[in-house]
């Protein structure tokens, strides 16, 4: 009986595949988290926006509303006993 010889040797892809997903990591969380900017946060609170005092007018907000309808609980009480 013959047997089935896969033409692509497994553990050369594993292998590979492994490398690759290494690779993609350390491209994508390793070297971002280890750059200068990260690095010193003394040059990033030193290059961030300055605080600014802003003033609301008029100081204070009136909220007006009207309840249209009963709420939940009324019109539950209004429902016949069944």
């Amino acid at each position: 009986m013959n047997r089935y010889r896969p033409t692509a040797p497994r553990p050369s892809l594993g292998l590979a595949a492994l490398a690759l997903a290494a690779a993609t990591l350390a491209l994508a969380v390793v070297a971002p988290a280890t750059s200068l900017d990260a690095a010193d946060p003394a040059s990033a609170r030193a290059s961030g926006p300055a605080a600014q005092t802003v003033r609301i007018d008029p100081s204070r907000i009136e909220v007006t509303g009207v309840r249209a309808s009963a709420y939940a609980g009324e019109r539950a009480a209004d429902l016949p006993a069944s």
